[in-house]
């Protein structure tokens, strides 16, 4: 694809001015030192497979649905596979085989969006297990396998989905010795796992979670995510169109902030610079603004967000025309902070659920390790 920037421009010089003019925020509303913010480095591209790839064996088996009506999903489940409640879950165990499909249902945690296989890996060594693989099939699910060696050997596979209201993990629990025999039948059911999403990541878009300033916004998923001093910027390769996020300690809210004091503040010498229009509440505001690089015009658009303790900006900038309005809305809007930092977010008990749910399937494993298979 063509760049539409102008030639001879280097991108990052329009990525530098937006930084100049975010600094100038701190500088005004900053009253304590500005924290740096982290960039999550650990890179998992999202992997697409032809569906028939994996396509499971058909089975002359008969099936039945399990409806989760509250979260809107759906599995089928070999009618030989009993339902019973471990750890609090739905798990369907077939004992003949000593396996199990264990169903869970978790409030959403903003972390989820940063696992990866250095942090899956570590977690699961942790609970005395062996990481086996990991996969990142969409910016909104991934596949999570590892093992067991007791006075057996028992794989685990979890498939993990979320939105941006909940977490459902389906958990797999074998004995490894049964693998090639139990494996169409887990992919009968987790093949036919459909779920109506309530609150959706949309498949071209990924959240950013910084844990350390406890906030999430949401980012064009092809765009390159980097660090720039006390910026986080996802940049688009071909247009050079930036997302830029930015936190600063203050306890100010924006109904104090005039459209005369945010000009002022947006405003850093741009060439033709016109801020022509801006909304403002308490806790948001909105800015839009043009100005012009070699001749080229330049648009900004601005989401401010305080919550009594800090302020966040979401910034956008591009040239005219690169960029729809659709995106910019999308992921602006999509801001929502989550308490304090990662102590308190990232490492709460209930998303401990590879851990937890390999705990709550050992019952299961120890109950049927005696069984024929």
């Amino acid at each position: 694809m063509k760049r539409h920037y102008p030639r001879g421009q280097n991108p990052y010089i329009l990525i530098l001015g937006v930084i100049v003019i975010l600094s100038m925020l701190f500088t005004i509303f900053s009253q304590k030192g500005q924290d740096k913010l982290a960039v999550y480095q650990d890179s998992n591209k999202v992997e697409t497979k032809d569906s028939k790839e994996d396509e499971s064996k058909k089975l002359d088996v008969e099936t039945e649905i399990y409806t989760d009506n509250e979260h809107h999903f759906s599995l089928s489940i070999p009618k030989d596979w009993e339902q019973v409640t471990k750890g609090g879950y739905p798990t369907f165990v077939h004992s003949a085989s000593a396996s199990s499909l264990q169903v869970q249902v978790l409030d959403y945690d903003p972390a989820v969006n940063n696992e990866s296989q250095t942090t899956l890996s570590a977690k699961i060594a942790d609970d005395g297990k062996t990481f086996v693989s990991f996969d990142k099939k969409t910016t909104s699910s991934y596949e999570l396998m590892y093992q067991d060696f007791q006075n057996s050997t028992y794989d685990y596979i979890e498939e993990v989905y979320w939105d941006r209201d909940n977490i459902i993990k389906l958990v797999c629990t074998f004995n490894d010795e049964n693998y090639e025999k139990i494996k169409p039948y887990y992919e009968l059911i987790l093949n036919s796992f459909a779920w109506q999403r309530a609150n959706e990541i949309p498949a071209d878009y990924a959240m950013y979670y910084n844990d350390q300033a406890g906030f999430e916004v949401m980012i064009p998923a092809a765009w390159t995510l980097g660090a720039s001093g006390n910026a986080v910027v996802a940049t688009d390769g071909d247009t050079g169109a930036s997302e830029t996020l930015m936190m600063t300690n203050n306890t100010s809210y924006f109904d104090s902030v005039t459209a005369t004091d945010m000009a002022k503040i947006l405003n850093t010498g741009q060439s033709g610079f016109m801020m022509n229009s801006y909304d403002n509440s308490k806790e948001t505001a909105t800015a839009k603004c043009t100005y012009i690089i070699d001749n080229v015009q330049y648009q900004e658009t601005v989401y401010g967000y305080a919550t009594g303790k800090a302020m966040y900006f979401v910034t956008f900038d591009y040239e005219a025309g690169t960029v729809s309005d659709e995106m910019i809305e999308l992921c602006g809007n999509s801001f929502r902070t989550f308490g304090q930092t990662s102590e308190n977010t990232s490492d709460t008990e209930e998303p401990q659920s590879d851990t937890a749910s390999s705990s709550a399937d050992t019952n299961v494993q120890n109950e049927q390790e005696t069984s024929g298979k």
